[in-house]
């Protein structure tokens, strides 16, 4: 009696089971629809990947724009380290290199800080002791450059369009005794995050 208890117990278990399982055919139709879906979603980022970058290629041909990430001014050697966008306050803070490669010791500070996007907008530094900082991240736009010595620079730009790529850089520099000299850097990638 026990065993045929049991028996009845488990094919009315399995029954139930059974009963509940997804059926393979649908498994497999979610499955495709789902390939579909994906598939269709590859499709459009790989035309918007193309058309980002006929934008881009147009935009280089239009401005004749080869990139620049180094220069030397006045035997100071800028580069570009690195250039970084907040995607939630639309903050860049671009961080540049400057090596002293002149025989002494120098002063050198920034003005007139501006950055275009490849869209055509303008970016200015409004506030020199807070946006300009050499040597680190609060110590204003003058630093003693020492020869051999890389000192850091960071320029942050407030209310820059999200995913914009920097099309220039602009910046002049007083270095020494007054005299300034222009600073240009072009087709600076933008990582948001």
């Amino acid at each position: 009696m026990k065993k045929l208890f049991a028996f009845f117990m488990l094919i009315s278990m399995s029954v139930i089971a059974f009963g509940q399982a997804p059926k393979v055919e649908d498994r497999v139709a979610a499955l495709e629809n789902q390939v579909k879906t994906l598939q269709s979603e590859a499709t459009a980022m790989r035309s918007e990947i193309s058309t980002l970058k006929d934008r881009y290629a147009q935009y280089q041909k239009q401005l004749n724009l080869t990139q620049i990430t180094k220069v030397t001014v006045d035997s100071i050697s800028y580069g570009v380290l690195s250039a970084v966008g907040n995607k939630v306050t639309g903050e860049v803070t671009i961080t540049l290199s400057a090596v002293n490669k002149s025989s002494a010791d120098r002063d050198i500070q920034f003005y007139n800080v501006e950055l275009n996007d490849f869209d055509g907008n303008l970016y200015y530094v409004s506030d020199f002791n807070s946006q300009v900082n050499m040597g680190g991240r609060n110590n204003g736009s003058r630093a003693n450059a020492r020869v051999g010595i890389p000192i850091k620079i960071f320029i942050t730009f407030k209310d820059v369009a999200v995913g914009s790529r920097i099309a220039n850089l602009h910046a002049e520099e007083i270095a020494g005794f007054g005299n300034s000299k222009k600073i240009n850097f072009r087709d600076i990638p933008v990582d948001w995050k």
